[in-house]
């Protein structure tokens, strides 16, 4: 079902607060959403926290049920990306290069003095561009090193689950 306050059909939860239907299928599909610019924290992250994406319990392990991995940068970075570790990831999922900066710089605001009003920015270009209510969106910081194994938890956890809608603590 689409759209706010409608029953989730295909899980047998409604609006009368009855249960979700037990199921043994895997569902939930990862949307991994990082922005990052400039060419200091993009190198921090093809360098550390892009290697962390492809340990073999991470990406690797749940490809099947990745959806999308969606890089969000400014436009005249787009270059950067050109690396051994972005071959590696395209080979293990669907990668979207987005810029979505031009709506910020008609603001303007010069580029350093937005800091997570940026970041939040490109969060909600991405997470908007996905309509599917099946996805589950994935927001890392771009410098952060990702535990092996973390990706098959968070399907586990959410295969354990009712459909929700999720707010990670910081």
């Amino acid at each position: 079902a689409e759209g706010f306050g409608e029953a989730d059909v295909e899980n047998g939860a409604g609006l009368d607060g009855s249960s979700p239907k037990a199921s043994t299928a895997l569902t939930a599909r990862l949307h991994f959403i990082v922005p990052v610019w400039g060419q200091d924290y993009i190198e921090r992250f093809l360098r550390w926290g892009l290697p962390s994406f492809l340990a073999a319990q991470n990406l690797p392990a749940v490809a099947d049920r990745t959806h999308s991995f969606d890089i969000v940068t400014d436009h005249k970075d787009l270059n950067l990306f050109e690396h051994p570790a972005m071959d590696r990831l395209r080979s293990v999922v669907s990668v979207k290069l987005r810029t979505p900066a031009d709506d910020l710089h008609r603001e303007g605001l010069p580029d350093d003095s937005l800091g997570y009003t940026k970041m939040t920015r490109y969060y909600n270009a991405a997470v908007t561009a996905q309509d599917r209510a099946e996805i589950a969106h994935v927001l890392p910081t771009p410098v952060g090193v990702i535990s092996d194994g973390l990706f098959p938890a968070i399907l586990r956890r959410l295969d354990a689950v009712p459909p929700a809608v999720a707010f990670p603590g910081s």
